[in-house]
């Protein structure tokens, strides 16, 4: 099997997200990686939580994405009910345990560095940049206790 392969399986079951935002507040919540049926091996990815800024307010969050493995590529779509909406980023590994990937959304610039830190967590940091944006979204995943694979 493959790097990207490997991490791919690695992704599914249930994580815990802890997730900071330089100046913004805090995220706290829970995402899922579910297999879909289809051609490619996929997973449907959905997290949901509580953002609390930095001024106190709670603020609830959802996001989905679908992952795909396509010819020993991770790639990452957009995705509203389980359906793809539009290409969002493909990893690359540049070592066994780290994947980095960049999407431009019009003058801004996501760059995103997957870190893969043991059989039962991962971290992914955002850095956007623009002429108007600077800001490092940083996310801990850690497997649900009930699914650890120690």
């Amino acid at each position: 099997m493959s790097i990207s392969e490997d991490h791919f399986l690695f992704l599914k079951g249930n994580w815990t997200i802890d997730r900071s935002t330089n100046g913004f507040g805090y995220m706290l919540g829970s995402a899922s990686f579910l297999p879909l049926s289809g051609d490619l091996p996929t997973l449907a990815y959905q997290e949901t939580g509580v953002f609390v800024t930095t001024q106190g307010e709670n603020l609830n969050f959802y996001r989905e994405y679908i992952y795909s493995l396509n010819k020993g590529i991770i790639e990452v779509h957009f995705a509203s009910q389980q359906k793809k909406q539009g290409f969002f980023h493909a990893l690359t590994f540049s070592s066994s345990n780290v994947a980095t990937a960049t999407h431009p959304c019009r003058d801004d610039l996501y760059r995103a560095t997957y870190t893969f830190l043991n059989e039962n967590s991962f971290s992914l940091a955002y850095d956007i940049k623009g002429p108007k944006k600077h800001i490092r979204i940083e996310t801990v995943f850690k497997r649900k206790e009930s699914e650890e694979t120690n």
